[in-house]
């Protein structure tokens, strides 16, 4: 018996000095390996960002921002490497990044004219746009121009491509400007179904934030403060879009009220109705915009 268990004992001293052989040889080789990439890390930061790339005179400069234009980029690294490792474009670009963009490109010598490529990306806030277009005035303003082109634009993104020297867009795209809106959900009718009472405590007509509790719908009042609001902006719009294109202030609302029209005059062909209202300059391929950007690059 004795020897039974001695022999037992033997068989798992065994099988845990191979285990703990393979474990430590495999943290042992995790070091040097981590060890060895320290070290050539420390070598490429040594030797530099290696030949420094030329560039010629007369060159454009493309700045094309991908995803949604934010204040501060908000990506998990480890998604924005799994991103990277696929081949995905950045889901974000900075603002800050794109106004540095021009900022140096104005000061570039080398640098004849800016190309804002707007396919790629997938939203841009108002407020965002009026701080790009700043950028693109002043970059204008030493001499050098800047051509826009998309497929498409909506409100936003044609905000930050109005005040280009040129704006391109593809003959099966669209301009979608259909003004400024405000939608809430009201709950009344669901609490009632439900059994529920809402006890709301509210002092004067224009105070709307309760009213998705006690009501079907907006109130007058509430109406008309988000219509105050709304104009206000659409009416701001409207002038940065004019003055960008040289346009009366009111060619953003006439093309918005007319479009109906428009679009059946010209066969659905918006592209074509954007052009017909100067809101674009041209309208053509991607391939025949490369070419005509080669040509002017030499």
């Amino acid at each position: 018996m004795a020897d039974a268990d001695q022999a037992s004992k033997s068989w798992f001293s065994r099988v845990f000095d191979r285990l703990w052989t393979v474990v430590s040889t495999l943290y042992k080789a995790a070091i040097i390996i981590g060890f060895g990439f320290f070290l050539v890390t420390l070598w490429f930061i040594w030797r530099g960002p290696g030949v420094a790339v030329k560039v010629e005179d007369n060159v454009a400069l493309i700045v094309a921002p991908s995803g949604a234009v934010v204040d501060r980029i908000d990506i998990d690294p480890r998604w924005a490497l799994v991103d990277q490792l696929a081949g995905a474009p950045p889901p974000q670009t900075a603002l800050r990044d794109l106004i540095t963009a021009f900022e140096r490109g104005a000061e570039d010598p080398r640098i004849n004219f800016a190309v804002l490529k707007l396919d790629d990306m997938t939203q841009i806030g108002l407020a965002q746009s009026a701080e790009l277009i700043q950028a693109i005035d002043q970059f204008r303003a030493t001499g050098k121009s800047v051509v826009a082109y998309s497929a498409w634009y909506d409100q936003a993104a044609y905000l930050a491509a109005s005040h280009a020297d040129e704006i391109v867009m593809d003959p099966l795209g669209m301009l979608a400007l259909e003004g400024l809106s405000r939608y809430a959900n009201f709950l009344k009718g669901l609490t009632d179904k439900l059994g529920v009472t809402v006890n709301v405590f509210r002092v004067g007509e224009y105070k709307s934030a309760v009213e998705p509790f006690i009501r079907q719908n907006m109130s007058d009042e509430a109406k008309q403060a988000n219509l105050d609001w709304l104009q206000d902006l659409w009416g701001r719009y409207g002038v940065n879009v004019a003055e960008g294109r040289d346009l009366a202030p009111d060619a953003v609302h006439r093309f918005v009220e007319t479009l109906p029209e428009a679009m059946e005059a010209q066969g659905g062909r918006g592209a074509e109705v954007a052009l017909q209202a100067a809101l674009v300059t041209h309208v053509e391929t991607l391939e025949a915009f490369r070419s005509r950007m080669k040509e002017r690059v030499g």
